[in-house]
């Protein structure tokens, strides 16, 4: 499981769903909700979050896909190969994320790479503060 910490930095609501951005580690992720602000005291703007996603929630490319709203750049630092999956790590500042690929897909993965990674806003969903508190 990836977990980040972040900031809520702004939202909209319509019937009983939220769009939720946080910012977390210089990137913007976008979070889909089924709360609103009247529901959940903790969508408020300015608010501290905890975010997590899982590991295979996690789509590496080499190159910048730019319409994306969940997004981060970083390097690979470790990739463990098995028949079925590659287990890669990668580096953004201080904060490592873990991704679950292919290996038959994901060929191109090498350690010292620059990558891409991105999670659907649908993936994402909030720990801390999750309940009002």
């Amino acid at each position: 499981m990836n977990i980040l910490d972040g900031v809520i930095v702004s939202l909209s609501s319509s019937s009983a769903l939220s769009s939720v951005c946080v910012e977390s580690f210089g990137e913007m992720f976008e979070v889909l909700t089924i709360d609103t602000p009247q529901s959940n005291p903790m969508l408020d703007v300015g608010k501290e979050v905890t975010l997590a996603f899982k590991e295979s929630d996690v789509v590496l490319s080499p190159v910048k896909i730019p319409f994306s709203s969940c997004m981060f750049e970083g390097v690979v630092t470790k990739v463990q190969r098995g028949e079925i999956l590659l287990s890669v790590t990668i580096q953004r500042g201080e904060k490592e994320i873990q991704a679950l690929l292919s290996s038959q897909t994901s060929s191109w993965v090498k350690e010292g790479e620059g990558v891409y990674g991105y999670i659907s806003p649908h993936n994402i969903f909030f720990l801390k503060g999750h309940d009002g508190e």
